[in-house]
């Protein structure tokens, strides 16, 4: 199994996918270590998609979940 996350330079980039900002997707092994993995330098956002929903963070949320309706 592997998680995908995507980073962001902006906040805003997720809600409307194919936005402005720039993005960067790294793969994990798990969710709790994609969770636990520090943005990379500059990111001040991350998306991961999973099978019942995805969770987002950033620097104001801290990680929240999702659930896909």
């Amino acid at each position: 199994m592997s998680i995908r996350v995507i980073y962001s330079t902006e906040t805003f980039l997720i809600k409307n996918e194919g936005q402005p900002g720039k993005q960067y997707a790294l793969s994990f092994a798990s969710l709790e270590e994609a969770k636990t993995t520090p943005l990379p330098e500059g990111y001040v956002f991350a998306y991961i998609p999973v099978e019942s929903g995805h969770h987002v963070y950033s620097a104001k949320l801290g990680w929240e979940f999702h659930q896909n309706k």
